[in-house]
């Protein structure tokens, strides 16, 4: 099965399950900051979008278009487009039905003139070449088999000068051998998820630099990531008991019930390995 087989094969049938972890549909994880409660876990995934907008640096009033790199039904499109009256944004995905779920949940929000969806690789835009104000992905580009490498050199491409990228995802501390135990949780993160293998940051920053990205900012979040990854095990059994009696699960939809314990178990056992990073960059 081919990398972006696998992709839409499994938010084609394990996509529905990030309704358990977010009643907005934020997929991805929570950003932790001063005044949030631990044990709520909505408002600190809805903080790492916002966090992510903060370091996209659209001013008070952009006009223009934003790209949302692998946008899944296109919660964090909509959480920036409310706060910008006049910004466009263009959310690309490769599942149809996060195409069609997204289109719907825009027109439900009153939303849909500024956000379009559309089925198309994040690595190859329907945009023109300098033609973005803005783009950022969030635990997507972890999807890139070239490790980051063509998202970056897309992301170049359609950005203006002056454009920022931003990346929140989890990556390898550094490229190399992992020993026995991080391997192990790479391998289940991997297989649960239809990962092509986690990127090297340092790999990851030196691409930006050889696109011609100038201001590089890199910013170590785990700790701040951590309480919403130590919801996982609550969250997974809340599905396991919503679920009971309802039949087999779909192997990917067990798949995805099991990476995010990987995730945890890296967090845990695998700190000096594995992190989660804020990774900023301005187009030069």
């Amino acid at each position: 099965m081919a990398p972006s087989e696998g992709i839409i094969d499994y938010y084609q049938n394990a996509g529905d399950d990030y309704s358990h972890w977010s009643p907005s549909l934020q997929m991805h994880f929570g950003y932790w900051q001063r005044g949030h409660w631990p044990w709520q876990r909505e408002p600190m995934l809805l903080s790492l979008s916002a966090i992510v907008h903060r370091r996209l640096s659209l001013g008070s009033d952009p006009i223009g278009r934003v790209a949302d790199l692998g946008c899944g039904v296109g919660a964090t499109a909509r959480q920036i487009a409310r706060a910008h009256d006049q910004l466009e944004l263009l959310g690309v995905t490769l599942v149809p039905t996060q195409v069609v779920q997204g289109r719907a949940l825009n027109r439900a929000a009153g939303l849909d003139r500024r956000i379009e969806v559309r089925e198309a690789d994040y690595r190859a835009l329907p945009v023109a070449d300098g033609s973005l104000i803005g783009a950022y992905a969030i635990e997507s580009a972890c999807y890139d088999p070239s490790g980051g490498v063509e998202l970056i050199r897309e992301a170049a491409r359609t950005l203006r000068p002056g454009a920022r990228l931003v990346v929140a995802d989890a990556f390898r501390r550094r490229a190399g051998r992992l020993p026995r135990h991080a391997a192990r949780c790479q391998r289940g993160m991997c297989e649960g998820w239809a990962l092509p293998g986690l990127a090297a940051l340092d790999g990851f920053v030196a691409a930006l630099a050889e696109a011609g990205f100038t201001e590089i900012r890199v910013e170590d979040v785990s700790l701040r990531v951590a309480p919403s990854l130590l919801h996982v095990p609550l969250a997974v059994l809340g599905f396991r008991l919503a679920r009971r009696g309802a039949g087999e699960l779909h192997p990917r939809r067990v798949g995805n019930l099991l990476a995010p314990l990987w995730a945890l178990a890296a967090g845990l056992v695998a700190p000096r390995w594995f992190g989660y990073f804020l990774v900023s960059a301005v187009r030069g």
